[in-house]
Parts: structure tokens; C-alpha cells; sequence
């Protein structure tokens, strides 16, 4: 956790973004949201601005609120005992909640929402990175992913490159993009990236 304190500027992805979202008193998912929340408090009291490129605001209205609901409702098996309304009407109260938090979160004033333009030469030189990657370092990284693609969604392959063009920390619990954080950033294709279950914020 000191490595990020007293940093100017730290981004989030959207998992990140929809966890804080979530109730801190429910559900399975509330250990990840109880986690960003202390986190989050932690950068803020530290003098931080939590970063949200325009990209990920648009990925979150989406794709990621349904996403992350379903994928909730699919794992834990709680969740269908928390009421006796049908899946379908659980689920969508459940996301219209958390896109109610998602807005009053976009008002914060700790909160910045930046453009990002990002170079097509960085593009594709992250693209380049995971298609060459040595087949040593491939098995390992498509055992973690439980898939055979080694490319990251351009979604991921463009926040990787914002870190690095907005001068910013990136905070993530994907390894599509916290997985090779430190060739990354050595080869100048990125900020610093850190996976959100290696911080520590007991202390």
C-alpha cells in the first residue's frame, strides 16, 4: 500500500469502478467492494485523484454493469436466496442500484474523467508485446487467462496505453493486463500497473 501513497494520479478499471458500486453490506462480491472502498478512501485522504478515462465510462454503460450483475447472480448461489422474486427482476433492481451509485460516483470531486487519444504506434506495440510473447512466457500467462488468445481486448490493450500517456498508476484485478506489469512498464509501454488482491489495505 505505500507504493501508492502521495501519488498524484491513480486509474481504476471498470471492474474496479462497478465494485465500488456495490453494497458494502451484501452479497459475495462485497469482500472485493469493501476492499476498493478502504482503498479508495486511503488515495483520496493521501491527496490522490482517481482517474476514469471516457472509454472505460462508455465500456462500464455498456457492457460491464450486466456483465459483472449476471456474473454474480451465476456464481453465487446466495444470491437467489436474498429474495423470492424471479432471477430476472432481481437482477435488473440490482443493476439499476448500481448504476445509481455509478452516477453519484461520477460527481465526486476526487473523481476525474479524462479524453484519451491515444497513439496508434503504442497501440500496436502492446499488441505486438503479448503476440511475441516466448512460449514459456505464454504458457503461463494462458493458464492464468483460461484461454487460448494471448491478445487482451482492445478495451484492455488501450488502458494499458493510458497509463502510460496519462502519466498515471493502473489498478486492475485483470491479468490480461496486470499479468506482464512489469515488462510492460520496463518497455515503456506502460505506467505502473498493480493487481488489486496483491494491496494490502489492513494497515
Amino acid at each position: 500500500m505505500n507504493r501508492l501513497l502521495g501519488q498524484p494520479r491513480v486509474t481504476y478499471d471498470s471492474n474496479l469502478i462497478i465494485y465500488y458500486c456495490f453494497s458494502t453490506k451484501d452479497f459475495k462480491i462485497s469482500q472485493l467492494t469493501q476492499k476498493i472502498h478502504k482503498l479508495t478512501e486511503i488515495l483520496v485522504n493521501n491527496g490522490s485523484k482517481i482517474i476514469i478515462p471516457k472509454f472505460i465510462i462508455k465500456e462500464i454503460n455498456n457492457v460491464t454493469f450486466s456483465e459483472i450483475v449476471c456474473r454474480y447472480i451465476t456464481e453465487d448461489s446466495r444470491a437467489n436466496n436474498l429474495t423470492k422474486r424471479p432471477t430476472f427482476l432481481f437482477r435488473v433492481e440490482l443493476e439499476g442500484k448500481i448504476r445509481k451509485k455509478f452516477n453519484k460516483l461520477l460527481k465526486k470531486d476526487w473523481l476525474l474523467i479524462e479524453d484519451c487519444i491515444q497513439s496508434k504506434g503504442l497501440t500496436d506495440q502492446i499488441t505486438e508485446f503479448f503476440l511475441n510473447l516466448d512460449d514459456y512466457k505464454l504458457k503461463g500467462f494462458l493458464a492464468k487467462k483460461k484461454k487460448s488468445n494471448p491478445l487482451p481486448s482492445k478495451i484492455d490493450i488501450k488502458l494499458i496505453g493510458f497509463s502510460k500517456e496519462s502519466n498515471s498508476i493502473l489498478i486492475s484485478n485483470d491479468y490480461d493486463i496486470t499479468y506482464f506489469a512489469s515488462e510492460l512498464f520496463k518497455k515503456g509501454l506502460s505506467g505502473k500497473i498493480y493487481n488489486l488482491k496483491d494491496i494490502c489495505v489492513n494497515n
